[in-house]
């Protein structure tokens, strides 16, 4: 794809020395565009406070943003600047808004009411099962569903969307040419097939300790809400539930057992205010009244489907939040491994149960 002028001049501003992001509705608002702001004089730039000024004028970005146009265009990746018809509503509200956002996908399904799900990288399989499940709940009533994509919660969240046939949305802490975590390339196709991957990195721009924190506000910055499903007492899930709170916006957790290590900071949030959550409508009653008249109806649960003898007694054995081994389910349901394998697998085609790694199994529901 091609791009504008005005994309042009924004690539420059987010490539001139010493711009921050907090100086971009101070700009807007004396200038009133992005090519005014070029045209200015250094006195009149300097009236904005920004130790920026001086690169601006002398137009310091000017060939590098030109050479990342170039590399954006060979990967076919989008921009959408702060002045952009696809930038997210909500997003151009919080302190400090990215000037661009580089994607994959339809950014416009940010017009769309969505939330924010996040959680610790090393979660539990309880937390993981409650994430896909929430997501997948939101997502059929029509709510895309944010995450950051890294391991545990944030990919079950995306992945809960997705085969919920919904929309979903990954705000990643690196480049779109610099994809984190490695590894993720299916799953970037489908968000991207279905949603968007996003980014306020220059392309390759490689991952870091400080791109984390940075991106978390857009997580929360795009959505009308946040959730988070596990956290344990310093987890990076808790810089995006500030976030959330600094921006006005509702945050909401999920409890978990109060022995459990990634249940220290989500119970603690509870304790402190933080809506609890236990089905999706929890979630649905915290979004603003415009916006849950525009959802889809919840979808009506059919009757459990009928199980034979050794199905019900093996579903009775399982857990939702205690994985157990396969060895240890047949000796407590006094059954041959061949045949509670067999079990098992009719009751994953029932979406009963799921088999987790190391041959671990959960019920669903």
């Amino acid at each position: 794809m091609a791009f504008s002028d005005r994309d042009l001049l924004w690539l420059e501003l987010m490539h001139t020395p010493e711009f921050t992001p907090r100086y971009i509705p101070s700009l807007l608002e004396r200038f009133g565009g992005i090519e005014r702001v070029f045209e200015a004089g250094l006195l009149e730039l300097g009236e904005i406070g920004s130790s920026a000024a001086g690169g601006i004028a002398a137009r310091a970005g000017r060939n590098a943003a030109q050479r990342e146009a170039e590399m954006l265009e060979k990967s076919e990746i989008s921009l959408a600047s702060f002045e952009s018809e696809d930038y997210p509503p909500l997003l151009r509200k919080i302190p400090d808004p990215p000037p661009v956002l580089y994607f994959r996908g339809k950014l416009d399904i940010t017009k769309k009411p969505a939330v924010a799900m996040v959680g610790s990288r090393q979660s539990t399989a309880y937390g993981e099962q409650v994430a896909q499940r929430l997501a997948g709940d939101l997502a059929a009533r029509g709510v895309v569903v944010v995450s950051g994509m890294a391991r545990g919660i944030d990919q079950k969240a995306h992945q809960g969307a997705l085969e919920a046939g919904g929309r979903t949305l990954a705000v990643i802490g690196s480049g779109l040419g610099n994809i984190y975590p490695p590894r993720s390339e299916k799953l970037v196709e489908a968000i991207a097939e279905n949603g968007a991957v996003v980014s306020e990195f220059p392309f390759d721009t490689p991952p870091s300790k400080g791109t984390f924190p940075q991106r978390n506000r857009i997580i929360s910055g795009i959505c009308h809400a946040t959730v988070v499903v596990e956290a344990a007492e310093r987890s990076g899930a808790l810089i995006t539930a500030r976030f959330a709170l600094d921006q006005n916006r509702e945050l909401l957790a999920v409890p978990g057992p109060i022995s459990g290590r990634m249940s220290i900071a989500t119970n603690y949030m509870i304790k402190k205010g933080a809506k609890l959550v236990q089905r999706v409508d929890d979630i649905i009653d915290e979004l603003p009244a415009e916006v849950q008249t525009t959802l889809n109806p919840p979808q009506e649960l059919g009757p459990p489907p009928e199980l034979n003898e050794p199905e019900a007694q093996v579903y009775e054995l399982l857990s939702v939040d205690t994985p157990q081994h396969i060895d240890i389910i047949a000796r407590r349901a006094g059954m041959a491994t061949a045949e509670l394998s067999l079990t098992l697998l009719s009751l994953e085609m029932k979406s009963l149960v799921r088999q987790l790694p190391g041959a671990e199994y959960v019920r669903i529901y």
